[in-house]
């Protein structure tokens, strides 16, 4: 049985934020959801708009810098949290609340609560797990979410992330420099081909590669379908933009 902790961040811009926010409110039932389930999402985080507006309201608060913000500048970083499906589904609503403020609370002690404008469980999907949404401001007020979430510390991220995650039996995908980057795109063309659903993609030759950082193949086939409608709803470039960084040699469990 697969236990690795998913822990996945894209980096988005103004333009993104307002399919994003519609995609997690559920403004929009997408396909993969379960309607019926869609009243057990829960809210971390006091929801006082939407996310556009709450990442803006943020950045008025905490961005003290001179310049005017360009229009192309990351405003926000949005994490996808979960697990491998065998074992996220297997837990309780309680665990699940359990794992939920465990993951807040790592998070806010990281990057300071302030920042974290987002922070929604969805249980309306077959594999539960967050969306957290944060705005990067740096401690001396710039927004940079190169400075931030630099190389050495997404490495060191993904390790502390993943000791926090053991109490819920959940582990770190195998690391090292041997890595490559498969895009979004080609993962799900090669999804698509092959028909696969979310637990048959964890026993595929190519899922042994991705395991560690996996992102909405979690959530089933249906949301695989789904991925050209919520494409244009967002922006014609929204997962095409995002890569995946890969770890390669992860021995079948």
């Amino acid at each position: 049985m697969s236990n690795f902790v998913v822990c996945h961040m894209d980096k988005y811009k103004q333009a993104d934020l307002g399919g994003l926010g519609n995609h997690i409110d559920r403004t929009k039932i997408p396909k993969n959801a379960i309607e019926e389930r869609v009243k057990d999402n829960l809210e971390l985080v006091k929801v006082t708009g939407t996310l556009k507006s709450m990442v803006q309201k943020r950045i008025e608060l905490g961005y003290t810098g001179k310049r005017k913000l360009r229009d192309n500048a990351v405003r926000c970083c949005g994490f996808i949290l979960s697990g491998s499906p065998e074992i996220m589904k297997q837990k309780s609503k309680k665990e699940l609340l359990t794992w939920s403020a465990k993951n807040y609370k790592f998070f806010t002690e990281r990057y300071g609560g302030e920042n974290i404008v987002r922070c929604s469980l969805h249980l309306d999907e077959e594999t539960p797990h967050l969306h957290l949404h944060l705005v990067p401001i740096t401690s001396d007020g710039r927004l940079s979410a190169k400075d931030i979430f630099n190389k050495v510390e997404m490495q060191q991220l993904q390790t502390s992330y993943a000791k926090e995650m053991e109490e819920f039996g959940l582990k770190r995908g195998v690391s090292g420099s041997n890595r490559k980057h498969v895009s979004t795109s080609q993962y799900y063309k090669y999804v698509e081909t092959n028909e696969l659903d979310a637990e048959q993609i964890l026993e595929s030759p190519i899922a042994k590669e991705i395991v560690g950082k996996m992102l909405q193949q979690l959530q089933g086939l249906e949301q695989i379908k789904n991925m050209e409608e919520l494409t244009k709803s967002t922006n014609k470039n929204y997962y095409e933009r995002n890569e995946r960084e890969v770890s390669k040699g992860v021995k079948r469990s």
